[in-house]
């Protein structure tokens, strides 16, 4: 779902984008095709996990304003 947590100035996304979206590592391959973990006894880190930090970020750094 969509939901509006805040804005950001246009004159910011080029800074939320480096300072946010590439300081934090997206999630890399963790399954194989059988849905088996490829590293066992490493949590699942999916993509809405990896967007909450980047989220948290943002806010953190005054980027995003709610």
């Amino acid at each position: 779902t969509k939901k509006k947590i805040g804005t950001i100035v246009k004159g910011d996304l080029a800074k939320f984008e480096k300072e946010c979206c590439e300081a934090v590592p997206p999630p890399r391959a963790q399954l194989n095709l059988r849905s088996q973990q490829l590293y066992p006894g490493t949590p699942l880190y999916r993509c809405g996990d990896w967007l909450r930090d980047v989220q948290k970020l943002a806010f953190e750094k005054g980027i995003i304003r709610p």
